[in-house]
């Protein structure tokens, strides 16, 4: 169906909906409300994509004609292409019976940030909450109330992993309903569903379609910043439809927009123990150990004194792997795998991670946020490198501790220097924490 949708030729999801759609007939697209358009038009002044909005005057095939550069990579849109939409018209009922079948319950600090969501109408909210606060179990009623009363919606996060959770998830809690889990690569094809789970860039083709759009980890990549995403985002919203943020670092730039939006802040985790505080290991030139393969008695030492797994960060994969070897060499009866982009078998992994098949596991930032382990400790290898940013030192440091049964964990940042973004997550994590022990006391 292409309700809701917008889509290229070769997008259209059925041979039954391209017969009607690719006929000429107006009664056919009256039918559908299909509507059809070039891919790129001249507007006066410019060439515009239609389908991101982004200028393309500057962009021409050999053949003279223009293309879109930004979108480039959802496939290619020229003036010969055509994109179809359809405005969103409701199939669901104004009143549906949905279960929520959750046995869990939220904190006295968690309830009326739900309460207040539920009854919330302001265009945009932001869920400003620490890593391990229960950011999803909060919005399971806003969820519930919004399906209920026939709207449409979506939740939408940056990284493929946290998606494929997250879906198996609100599948658990809400086993009456069809869930599509979207995202790229995936076998799942799209259904015209209440509720929709997928990564942000799957909402270039929707146009219009969504009520209620819950955008997780808003302020990382790739939606931070990023002109084309946000377009799409409110692309996808229907005219009246709300915006939820959920994150748990802000961003200079939601920072800035404060004003604009309701915000509610939660500065403690949902089994009221503070977030466990990292401390710093000192390894100068680690670089020199690799070059000759060698371990550091930093890390020997704590290899030898752990008591539960870990979970093992590098800045990039050739160091990952290149470490992953070293570590073996001086253990060989370590139980230990590395995933990362590149892996196909990191699901099975991560899985077999979680039933505790592995003591060990080495990953690159590809497991920063969204997923859980129930009893670890968490290491990460040349924190000072640029690409541990403030918000991702806070939130792998937030992968510790997070389950109400193992409410503590070590946090070890193995670095040769204090940079900025160290000290100002170091910071950031003690103000949570004393500000949640104010929160504690005042009960």
């Amino acid at each position: 169906m292409l309700n809701g949708r917008l889509l290229l030729e070769n997008e259209l999801p059925s041979a039954h909906i391209k017969s009607y759609v690719l006929k000429s007939n107006a009664r056919c697209y009256l039918y559908y409300r299909v509507q059809k358009r070039k891919g790129i038009q001249y507007d006066g002044k410019h060439w515009v994509c239609a389908r991101c909005h982004s200028y393309c005057d500057d962009w021409v095939l050999p053949i003279g004609i223009h293309y879109c550069r930004s979108c480039l990579q959802y496939h290619r849109v020229t003036e010969r292409t055509v994109i179809y939409s359809s405005p969103w018209h409701s199939p669901f009922s104004k009143q549906e019976n949905y279960l929520l079948e959750w046995n869990g319950t939220l904190s006295k600090f968690q309830k009326p940030i739900s309460d207040e969501l539920v009854k919330s109408n302001d265009s945009i909210v932001l869920i400003h909450a620490v890593t391990g606060a229960g950011k999803t179990e909060m919005v399971y009623h806003y969820i519930h109330y919004h399906l209920n009363h026939g709207e449409r919606v979506a939740y939408v996060a940056p990284r493929i992993d946290v998606v494929k959770e997250l879906g198996e998830r609100f599948r658990r809690v809400f086993p009456q309903l069809d869930i599509p889990c979207l995202y790229g690569g995936s076998q799942e094809k799209y259904r015209c569903r209440p509720f929709t789970v997928m990564t942000i860039q799957q909402l270039i083709r929707f146009q219009h379609c969504f009520d209620r759009l819950l955008i997780d980890e808003v302020d990382a990549f790739p939606y931070a910043g990023n002109s084309m995403l946000s377009y799409f985002t409110n692309r996808a919203l229907t005219q009246r439809g709300q915006k939820v943020y959920l994150t748990a670092t802000l961003t200079e730039e939601l920072e800035k927009r404060s004003n604009e939006m309701k915000i509610f802040r939660l500065p403690i985790r949902y089994h009221l123990n503070p977030l466990p505080v990292p401390c710093i290991k000192w390894l100068f030139q680690s670089y020199r150990y690799l070059k000759y393969k060698k371990i550091p008695p930093v890390l020997k030492k704590l290899l030898v004194n752990r008591t539960r797994q870990v979970l093992f960060f590098f800045p990039n994969i050739e160091q990952m792997l290149q470490w992953e070897q070293i570590i073996l060499n001086c253990d060989h009866t370590l139980k230990m795998t590395s995933v990362s982009s590149r892996d196909d078998d990191r699901d099975v992994k991560i899985e077999a991670m979680r039933q505790k098949k592995y003591e060990m596991l080495l990953t690159t930032m590809i497991l920063e946020r969204g997923v859980t382990f129930e009893n670890i400790d968490v290491w990460i290898m040349d924190a000072h490198h640029r690409s541990f940013t403030k918000a991702a030192l806070i939130q792998i440091s937030g992968r510790a501790g997070r389950k109400k049964e193992y409410p503590t964990g070590n946090v070890y940042w193995i670095a040769e220097g204090k940079t900025r973004a160290m000290l100002s997550a170091l910071d950031d994590i003690k103000k949570q924490n004393q500000l949640a022990r104010q929160w504690i006391e005042e009960i």
